[in-house]
């Protein structure tokens, strides 16, 4: 993991949800703050992609569809990122 909470964190809801139809896990984060939030959903994510790895390292899909999901996670929260600086810049 490359971020630490500390011992103290603030209250928040972390949810991991599959996509119907689709190889996709919606990773959601409620807190205090939007920026906590997507340390949490950040964080999350990071933890469940070594979980799958971990589970499917004997399937021989598993190392595309794992770098295939970080790929489409990293893209989402930059999308996420332009959306939030969009709707936060002065009109």
């Amino acid at each position: 993991m490359s971020d630490r909470l500390p011992t103290r964190t603030r209250p928040c809801n972390l949810s991991a949800s599959p996509i119907p139809e689709a190889p996709i896990i919606r990773v959601e984060a409620k807190s205090t703050s939007r920026g906590h939030a997507r340390l949490i959903v950040r964080l999350g994510a990071e933890q469940l992609v070594a979980l799958v790895g971990s589970i499917n390292d004997a399937n021989p899909e598993a190392a595309r569809l794992k770098d295939a999901y970080a790929t489409a996670s990293t893209t989402l929260a930059k999308a996420i990122q332009v959306r939030d600086d969009f709707e936060g810049a002065p009109r």
